[in-house]
């Protein structure tokens, strides 16, 4: 089953885990982390432990229902 389809103005609504903090987030020690690149980080990884979950359920429900 498909989920809705999300149609984003990037320019007008950027997309949370791709921001500027989430990119610099990713290549700085996360002890020097700015307030707003520990909450991207924190954004992207949600977004990943979601994005896993959603391709396991998809391609292996078996091991998702044994999860």
């Amino acid at each position: 089953m498909a989920g809705p389809v999300v149609h984003r103005d990037l320019a007008v609504s950027p997309v949370p885990h791709l921001s500027t903090a989430g990119i610099s987030a990713r290549i700085t020690d996360s002890a020097r982390h700015t307030p707003e690149r520990a909450e991207a980080a924190k954004l992207q990884k949600e977004f990943k432990v979601r994005l896993t979950g959603t391709a396991i359920r998809r391609f292996q429900p078996v091991a998702y229902d044994t999860h």
